[in-house]
């Protein structure tokens, strides 16, 4: 009977929430005059049967590992944005990996970049987010679409990278080693955002990253921030922290 009358509590709450959720996003949405939302709401696919984590297939990719398109609250990457914009960024190159229809670039873009980088394996999402970079208000930055395999993409621009668990373990692993050898050849500080940190112990044995600072979204979802251990960090890890307060 508990648990009865527990889950006619639950759904409505649920069901709250998940409007409240989707009308800050549809807001957001036309406050930068973007359309970021997946073609099939996750919602939908559940309950359609799919897996969860389980996304499209393609031959482009090395390894059949990519998770299905999702975009990031709006509320944590306004909060990642203003931690990252404590600093002078005029020589810092963003790099989204996975970047889908672009909503991570196009706020990242309202910061003074020196230019905003989307890689995207599928056509259809490196298009929606070029329609997006060109028509977003606020944009501060350049932003340019690389649609291609992150393990093979030219990453040697970017300083700080950002990851929405874009795929699994293998191709993390296989990204991880390509921007690390860019680093043999235009050696940099390396920052990578890695938000929904499902596979962090890829990072954490790779032997070239530390953590340098992490915090937790409402729904338990991790964000870590890790930086090259041979460089100093390209965000300072104090003004970082000194930004949440």
């Amino acid at each position: 009977m508990t648990h009865i009358i527990n889950l006619a509590i639950d759904s409505p709450l649920k069901s709250a929430v998940s409007t409240v959720r989707k009308i800050w996003t549809k807001c957001n949405e036309v406050a930068l005059n973007i359309n970021t939302l997946p073609d099939i709401p996750l919602d939908d696919l559940v309950e359609a049967g799919r897996p969860y984590l389980k996304g499209e297939h393609s031959e482009r990719a090395a390894y059949d590992d990519n998770i299905w398109y999702e975009s990031p609250d709006y509320w944590y990457l306004y909060k990642i944005a203003r931690m990252l914009g404590k600093n002078d960024l005029s020589n810092d190159v963003f790099c989204d990996i996975g970047s889908g229809k672009g909503r991570v670039l196009c706020v990242m873009a309202r910061l003074k970049f020196q230019k905003v980088i989307g890689v995207e394996l599928f056509e259809d999402l490196c298009q929606a987010a070029s329609i997006n970079a060109g028509r977003m208000r606020g944009r501060k930055a350049p932003i340019d679409i690389i649609c291609e395999d992150a393990t093979r993409a030219a990453l040697s621009e970017a300083t700080v990278f950002f990851m929405f668990n874009p795929f699994g373990e293998d191709t993390l692993r296989a990204v991880l080693d390509n921007i690390k050898l860019t680093n043999i050849t235009h050696q940099r500080n390396i920052t990578i955002i890695y938000y929904n940190a499902v596979h962090e112990n890829i990072l954490q044995t790779a032997g070239w990253l530390e953590e340098f600072y992490h915090f937790h979204t409402a729904t338990g979802r991790k964000i870590s921030f890790w930086q090259n251990v041979s460089g100093e960090t390209v965000t300072n890890e104090i003004e970082l922290i000194g930004a949440l307060k």
